[in-house]
């Protein structure tokens, strides 16, 4: 992969290209490593004004997380981090693997064109980039070079979110449950994420939230001592400026390791505990003091509901 000599500014935008970052290393990293040297030698001899870093991450998932697209921009230089810029995109898995390597090839150097039209239209832009004149020039060169591909073809492989509305689990105090899960816990917050946020994503619940986090406390509530210093009866809501709502809830760990009829819970009977309880969370965003005032409560309630039943019947 490419990297940056801080001596050289010949480049003045430079950029390394990764599929599924998370893996060291893909059956698609040649692809990645064919579509970052293709732009750079486009690069070479022409300068665009302010040198930024720019890291670029396809993903291709055959479940998708889209949660991982969040794109940022830092040009702040403080103690000497470098500018910045992280650019994300998923490709539709089965779509883009049908293809052929070559087709995958012009298919990614197409969607660094969109990516860079993508930050040029919705991200912070350094002083002096002038981006216009490098959307403008690569574009020409993809043309006349007979790979560019038109809006439609390319929004039939690549899936862009702009805007997700996301949700984030989170257990946040686990009481009387020692450090090898006993007793146990037999579900993982990641897992509830990535199902809830493939299938949420593009949803509008309201102008006035796009990303939820939902932290949740399990102790014993037969523990009058654990029940003294950890209960609070009251939900607690925050409703940020970032339109990030926290919404969080408490229960017992006896409904989590016995059923009603004092049988050990099973996984199934743990996420329908966990799936009443955020529902009951829900419901009562209403009775917020400082509510979201454009948030679909609602639709919210009936979605949530329906991915988790949906969640169960794979159980």
């Amino acid at each position: 992969m490419f990297s940056l000599d801080k001596n050289d500014v010949t480049n003045s935008h430079a950029m390394s290209i990764r599929f599924n970052p998370y893996l060291k290393r893909t059956e698609w990293t040649d692809i990645a490593e064919y579509t970052e040297k293709y732009y750079l030698d486009f690069l070479k001899g022409k300068d665009y004004g302010e040198l930024i870093i720019t890291n670029v991450y396809f993903y291709l998932e055959e479940t998708p997380d889209f949660s991982l697209q969040k794109d940022v921009v830092n040009l702040s230089t403080v103690l000497s981090i470098p500018k910045i810029a992280i650019l994300n995109i998923h490709f539709d898995f089965k779509t883009f693997k049908a293809l052929s390597k070559k087709k995958q090839n012009e298919v990614a150097i197409n969607t660094i064109l969109y990516l860079l039209k993508y930050w040029q239209n919705n991200l912070k832009i350094p002083k002096h980039m002038n981006i216009d004149e490098l959307v403008q020039d690569f574009e020409t060169h993809l043309k006349n070079n007979n790979i560019l591909m038109n809006k439609k073809e390319l929004s039939e492989i690549i899936i862009k979110i702009t805007n997700p509305f996301n949700v984030t689990f989170s257990k946040h105090k686990l009481i009387g449950v020692d450090q090898k899960g006993n007793p146990p816990i037999l579900f993982n917050d990641s897992e509830l994420d990535i199902f809830f946020n493939t299938r949420i994503y593009n949803m509008d619940f309201g102008q006035s939230v796009r990303e939820i986090f939902i932290s949740y406390d399990i102790f014993d509530f037969e523990n009058k001592e654990v029940l003294e210093k950890y209960f609070n009866n009251d939900i607690e809501f925050k409703y940020g400026k970032n339109k990030d709502l926290f919404i969080a809830h408490q229960f017992d760990i006896n409904r989590f390791i016995y059923d009603d009829d004092y049988l050990d819970q099973t996984r199934l009977g743990q996420i329908q505990e966990l799936h009443a309880g955020i529902l009951e969370m829900i419901l009562k965003i209403n009775s917020m003091k400082r509510k979201p005032k454009f948030l679909d409560v609602e639709k919210l309630y009936d979605v949530v509901d329906k991915i988790f039943l949906e969640f169960e019947s794979k159980l």
